[in-house]
């Protein structure tokens, strides 16, 4: 059966449009998430200034969980990879 060349295409523009909704979401959690504990939970109740300290390991933290889960892609595309070329032999 031959599959029209357009089918392809709206199939990959679909999960295109499906990843940025994935990162519009994660965009926003991030930024009620920050706003929750740095601009409203590190702001110091005597002069109203954010601590820099908070805001520091805030975002530490943000990078230790992105490299973590940047980490645990690049196992599970590997992982991905040997499997597909041992289905092609």
């Amino acid at each position: 059966q031959v599959v029209p060349s357009g089918y392809g295409l709206i199939d990959d523009l679909t999960i295109d449009l499906e990843e940025t909704e994935m990162r519009i979401a994660d965009l926003q959690k991030d930024a009620y998430n920050f706003k929750k504990e740095v601009v409203i939970g590190a702001e110091n109740l005597i002069n109203g200034k954010t601590m820099a300290e908070k805001v520091v390991r805030y975002l530490e933290g943000r990078l230790y969980h992105r490299d973590a889960v940047l980490e645990k892609l690049k196992l599970k595309n590997t992982s991905l990879q040997h499997k597909k070329q041992k289905l092609e032999s």
